[in-house]
């Protein structure tokens, strides 16, 4: 009678355990080896408008995981791309009451003279009327001549640091605008100045969202030339998430179940090259200019697994070795995107500088969520503004090096560069500089 009652109880908890998640299905781990974590769920999936199938994107994830990864929803990574200019750092639905960014387009409409237009025949005048412009110069046009103000705005781009704006314009498609809305939460946030040459829907986008797709576009979104759509084209159906969510770091849910072919990962159990190339995939810089593609800026087909090196090979892009490097030897000390000696000189370059580090060059199990917690925004800094492990930097790094007190801080005495282990601006030892111009961590 025991054994009877102790099977009725077992099938019970079992039927809790599987209804535990509403219509959520949770299975058991693939083997032994695989770690018990909060990414085996099996996701509800729907198919985008090209036929691929995604994932219901982040929000079907959090029905389950709140507790534990709730807190990505406060992280910078979920401000990376906002639609509409209500969105603009200052925007109020009285113009009277802009602030920031907002109140700088609004006074400035008419008046901001792009450095480009300035002079260019020194002859003391501007060659082109001012007004805040979009850079043309993906097609022989140079500059448009609309000035663009607040109402203009359709998608933005950074929301805890920067603020880059683009605007529809017919035949480019959502142009990036020449104005950057800098330092948002510092003390003097300003406008700067922007000498871009890209359109949201071909460069910026994979890098700022989840999931996007860009197979089976129209021919005018896809291909040569560029954009030359009229109307504004709904990209939507091509995109899993406007935030970069869970499937980002974890994999597409929607190609299949965790025990049925599906390619979502939990990223712990990757080597360490798979798993820093997750985040470099974004926080690197490649090579663009790729013969029959538009100057892409991100890797858009990679997945979590893949090998970063492999997808920016010249037999992956008809070719063109998208992998950059220094000019080993360079004494331009505003050298981009490097300097003479491999230290980076440009934004969202930590790919690099982390495999020149003796993190990545004496270890195999440092990588960047050993510092970082991308599913959690510290607590005492501002919203979406930190990912760090601690406010105080040199705790993190306390954790391994016991009894230190780095400075991380760029600019500080003797401060440290995390990323690369060395002091900020130095970067490869000149004993290992190359002569075919290559980096010291790849293949001969």
């Amino acid at each position: 009678m025991r054994k009877v009652w102790l099977f009725i109880l077992l099938a019970v908890l079992a039927a809790i355990v599987v209804m535990g998640c509403g219509n959520q299905q949770v299975t058991a781990p693939a083997s032994n080896t695989q770690k018990s974590s909060a990414y085996i769920q099996k996701i509800v999936t729907k198919t985008g408008t090209v036929g691929k199938t995604f994932s219901a994107g982040s929000d079907e994830c959090l029905k389950c995981h709140t507790k534990d990864v709730g807190d990505w929803q406060n992280t910078p990574h979920t401000q990376k791309a906002l639609k509409g200019y209500d969105n603009i750092n200052g925007w109020a639905a009285n113009p009277a009451d802009y602030t920031g960014a907002a109140k700088w387009i609004k006074e400035n409409r008419e008046t901001y003279v792009h450095p480009l237009n300035v002079d260019a025949n020194k002859d003391g005048k501007p060659d082109l009327p001012t007004g805040i412009r979009a850079v043309m110069t993906e097609k022989p046009l140079t500059f448009s001549d609309k000035t663009y103000g607040v109402e203009d705005i359709t998608i933005i781009i950074g929301s805890n640091h920067n603020q880059a704006y683009a605007v529809w314009i017919p035949g480019y498609g959502n142009k990036l605008l020449n104005i950057r809305y800098n330092g948002i939460d510092s003390a003097k946030p300003s406008m700067g100045q922007r000498t871009d040459e890209r359109v949201w829907e071909g460069s910026c986008i994979g890098c700022h969202v989840t999931g996007y797709n860009p197979t089976g576009l129209d021919t005018a979104f896809n291909g040569q030339p560029y954009y030359t759509s009229t109307t504004p084209f709904n990209l939507d159906g091509n995109i899993a998430d406007l935030r970069i969510g869970c499937e980002a770091c974890h994999g597409p849910s929607g190609e299949g179940t965790h025990l049925a072919g599906g390619t979502t990962k939990n990223p712990a159990e990757l080597t360490q090259d798979q798993q820093i190339d997750i985040c470099g995939r974004c926080h690197g810089n490649w090579n663009t200019t790729v013969p029959g593609t538009t100057a892409r800026k991100d890797v858009f087909n990679f997945k979590p697994g893949d090998s970063l090196v492999e997808l920016l090979s010249k037999d992956k892009n008809n070719g063109v070795d998208r992998i950059r490097r220094p000019n080993w030897g360079s004494t331009d000390p505003k050298a981009k995107p490097f300097l003479g000696n491999g230290a980076s000189n440009d934004d969202h370059q930590e790919w690099y500088d982390f495999k020149i580090s003796a993190h990545y060059l004496k270890t195999d199990n440092i990588t960047c969520t050993t510092c970082h917690d991308p599913h959690e925004n510290n607590e005492g800094a501002g919203f979406g503004m930190r990912i760090l492990k601690d406010l105080d930097t040199a705790k993190i790094c306390a954790t391994c090096h016991i009894g230190t007190n780095f400075k991380t801080k760029k600019g500080e005495e003797g401060a440290i560069n995390p990323h690369t282990t060395k002091p900020y601006g130095e970067g490869v030892p000149k004993e290992l500089w190359r002569a075919d111009g290559k980096w010291p961590w790849e293949k001969k």
